[in-house]
Parts: C-alpha cells; sequence; structure tokens
C-alpha cells in the first residue's frame, strides 16, 4: 500500500493537517463573510492556528464546536 493509500484511509483524527481549513473554507462553514472572519480572527475571537505573520488556519472540528458552544436555546440557557 502507497503512502497515498495509507493516507486516504487514515482515521482523520490522527491527520489533523487534512483537517485545516483556509479563510474562504471556514467562512463557509461559519455561514459568514471573509471579511468578518478575518476581523474575529484580529480580535482572537474564533479559534484558529496562526502558522505564519500571514497564515491561518483552522480547525472544522474546533470550529463545530465553537458554533456549538454558542447555540441558546428559546429559554436563554444553553443548548446541550
Amino acid at each position: 500500500m502507497t503512502d497515498r493509500e495509507l493516507q486516504s484511509t487514515a482515521n482523520p483524527e490522527l491527520n489533523p493537517a487534512d483537517n485545516l481549513l483556509g479563510y474562504a473554507e471556514a467562512a463557509a462553514q461559519l455561514g459568514v463573510a471573509i471579511g468578518t472572519l478575518y476581523a474575529w480572527v484580529c480580535q482572537k475571537r474564533v479559534p484558529h492556528y496562526r502558522i505564519s505573520s500571514r497564515c491561518v488556519r483552522f480547525s472544522r472540528a474546533e470550529l463545530t464546536r465553537w458554533i456549538a458552544s454558542r447555540a441558546v436555546d428559546v429559554a436563554g440557557t444553553k443548548a446541550s
């Protein structure tokens, strides 16, 4: 089996680089404009990884958890 085949069958939790998103993909997942996401990164409001001074990446799983943690039910308490 080649390295490429091993990567495609590997558990995604074991290969976090495959789950890193750029600004466009992360903004689409969150349902916000890219400009909004840039502002949130600058304000450190959204979980992200600064790979270098100009390279920022987002974990798909962390964004999903981040959104879920902000869910509010109709009564005003957090939804589970």
